[in-house]
């Protein structure tokens, strides 16, 4: 007989969820700090692979440099020579600094190659692009973890501890996600000819123009139908005051 509270901690879960990626969606596109964020994704991104593959509580000699060289490949597209590197600079955080200095480098000289005009639209797309299709994704998984929850009760579980627990590792999980994809598209995107330059600027233009206003809604004209209530006429919200004591105040 408790499904109808259940049913209130299911949703604000997904509201606390949704409430932080329509706040990050609005700051891309208002293009609040974009530089500030791509630098953070390429340290927190290198971080983890650092941990991975050079773990600092391993031996030198387990550490799998060969593994993170093509992990670095495919996440942004740079071939970086770890093991010659290594030789000389073996500490975790000389690599790290190698590896962080090196992608920002190749994102810098798409800028300077595109313009900052171009660059930053680029970005803001590409970021939308992720944050939309990995929260779509992961709402269908939300969607499917709950429907399967309430079979936990069964094993001495809370369900809407579970739900908590496991929706939370699935967001962190997507945001991880939508920081990989970013960076893999912003380190692979090449313009090779003068008219695509254009041809996104146009788009740019058009795009602009669509999306003004959308993260502040406008207020709509509610058009009332039937007669006018009278200013002294009760009023109609309920309360027994006369309207222009009331509502009509």
């Amino acid at each position: 007989f408790d499904i109808r509270k259940h049913l209130l901690d299911y949703d604000d879960v997904m509201n606390r969820q949704r409430k932080v990626i329509y706040e990050q969606r609005k700051k891309v596109l208002r293009g609040e700090d974009l530089w500030t964020d791509i630098n953070e994704m390429v340290e927190e991104i290198v971080d983890d692979l650092l941990s991975e593959f050079m773990n600092e509580k391993e031996n030198k000699e387990e550490w799998n440099l060969k593994g993170f060289e093509d992990a670095l490949f495919k996440q942004f597209n740079i071939k970086f020579d770890l093991v010659n590197f290594g030789q000389n600079n073996s500490a975790p955080l000389s690599v790290r600094e190698f590896i962080i200095e090196g992608v920002q480098k190749l994102l810098h000289n798409k800028e300077n190659e595109f313009g900052k005009e171009l660059m930053d639209y680029l970005m803001k797309v590409i970021m939308l692009q992720a944050i939309d299709t990995q929260w779509k994704e992961h709402l269908l998984a939300m969607d499917h973890l709950r429907e399967g929850i309430g079979l936990r009760g069964y094993a001495q579980k809370d369900p809407v501890r579970e739900y908590q627990r496991e929706g939370y590792e699935m967001f962190m999980e997507m945001i991880a996600r939508i920081k990989m994809d970013v960076l893999e598209k912003l380190c692979l995107i090449r313009i090779q000819r003068e008219e695509e330059v254009e041809e996104i600027r146009q788009k740019q233009k058009q795009d602009y123009v669509m999306s003004r206003g959308e993260d502040v809604p406008q207020p709509k004209t509610v058009k009332h139908e039937g007669a006018k209530t009278g200013r002294n006429d009760p009023c109609p919200c309920g309360s027994g005051k006369k309207y222009k004591k009331c509502c009509g105040a």
